[in-house]
């Protein structure tokens, strides 16, 4: 099925699997011996207006092809408040899809990972399922997942449910524009549902960089009042 994110050249240097999403994760996953780094920043604005509402996320992602179809990916992120810039967390996920694009009705992917979050002694396993589906120009990607905190300092709400999904249109060869929904369910928290909502834009810079935008504003009381994330990938 054709789509702008496949290979333009023929090379022996490995070509990207550029995100339209920043939130919703996608189908594919790298080659065969292809490594990729990407640079995750995101900007939350919880109460605007008011000082200290805001908070700077980034992370470090670098992934391997360990197969066609099984992707390893380390991860790395830190945070700033606004009072001190903390490192968050340190996690290892692995990313498979059963078929190729196309193959099945729905295109379907499965992640698992887990690891430390610093500042205690709190650890973290999730699961992420992934559906997707191409209609010629047009795309459309779901991703749902639940994660369990334990450990001794585990907070009171330990297990959470995220999800997004997502539509996109090719406007141009290397260029897609959509929308993007997001949410957090906490079943142990009165603080239970926030969602977002916004466009979401990618662009494809070469054969091996890349970068996907979104912009999202709350939907309820709960959510973020602003959620904006930008993710730059290069592979080789």
């Amino acid at each position: 099925m054709k789509r702008w994110w496949p290979l333009l050249f023929v090379s022996s240097v490995a070509a990207a699997e550029p995100r339209s999403f920043t939130h919703t994760y996608e189908y594919p996953t790298l080659a065969s011996d292809t490594t990729e780094i990407q640079l995750w920043h995101r900007d939350v604005i919880r109460d605007a207006g008011f000082s200290g509402g805001e908070t700077l996320e980034d992370e470090l992602q670098v992934g391997f092809g360990v197969a066609d179809q099984i992707e390893a990916d380390v991860i790395a992120a830190v945070s700033d408040d606004g009072v001190a810039l903390t490192f968050t967390s340190l996690r290892g996920e692995v990313r498979a899809r059963l078929a190729d694009r196309g193959e099945m009705p729905i295109d379907f992917a499965v992640h698992a990972g887990g690891g430390k979050e610093f500042g205690g002694r709190v650890y973290d396993a999730y699961a992420r399922l992934v559906l997707a589906r191409d209609f010629d120009r047009i795309s459309v990607a779901g991703t749902g997942q639940i994660l369990f905190r334990f450990g001794a300092d585990a907070p009171t709400a330990k297990r959470e449910y995220d999800g997004a999904a997502g539509v996109t249109y090719e406007l141009a060869p290397r260029f897609h524009a959509g929308l993007e929904a997001w949410g957090t369910v906490d079943t142990d928290s009165r603080h239970a549902h926030s969602y977002e909502l916004g466009p979401a834009l990618a662009v494809r810079a070469s054969q091996n960089l890349w970068l996907a935008l979104s912009a999202g504003f709350g939907l309820t009381a709960e959510s973020n009042d602003f959620d904006g994330r930008l993710i730059l990938g290069f592979t080789r």
